[in-house]
């Protein structure tokens, strides 16, 4: 894990804003993988910050119990803004995928799938970042999609395979899920 998959989760499944009335930061991820928030929580302390843990379980069995890691030190969460990247990276498309993506691989008929989708007027712009990144460093040509939500996708299995083995090293879910 870096900053840059950190930021990526962050705009995803995380809120990082600045209170009006006062003036304070707050940063918070929320996930219902318990094993990625602890790794955030992990990265950051290593980093010396302080994060907090929280888990929220649901009593219905229709929703899935949530974890989050909270900052609200204000030195603290300026100090992690410094370390937004600037650019777009293979880690930080990792980790926008393990907060809100979706990536369809499934041998069988040959069927392979990445996508990412977002809800209109949401994250349209980080999406079409990526869009771009790709297209231009790996010759990736991804459709965009715009009727009931916000889509880019590709579907060539040739092109998801190597998409696969530039993203894979980074995702942490998947990690989890390989053990």
């Amino acid at each position: 894990m870096d900053y840059d998959y950190l930021f990526g989760l962050i705009d995803t499944d995380g809120s990082l804003y600045k209170e009006k009335a006062n003036g304070f930061y707050r940063l918070k991820i929320t996930l219902t993988n318990e094993f990625t928030i602890l790794k955030c929580k992990k990265f950051l302390e290593i980093n010396g910050y302080t994060p907090r843990y929280f888990k929220e379980i649901k009593n219905n069995p229709n929703h899935k119990d949530t974890h989050s890691i909270r900052l609200n030190k204000q030195k603290e969460i300026k100090s992690l803004l410094k370390k937004r990247p600037k650019d777009i990276s293979l880690p930080y498309i990792a980790g926008v995928i393990d907060g809100d993506g979706s990536f369809y691989y499934a041998k069988q008929d040959m069927k392979r799938r990445f996508t990412l989708h977002c809800k209109k007027n949401r994250k349209i712009k980080i999406f079409k970042k990526i869009k771009i990144f790709l297209e231009k460093n790996y010759d990736l040509k991804l459709v965009e999609s715009e009727n009931v939500d916000y889509r880019i996708s590709i579907c060539r299995p040739n092109k998801v395979d190597i998409l696969v083995k530039l993203i894979n090293p980074f995702l942490i879910n998947k990690k989890q899920n390989d053990k």
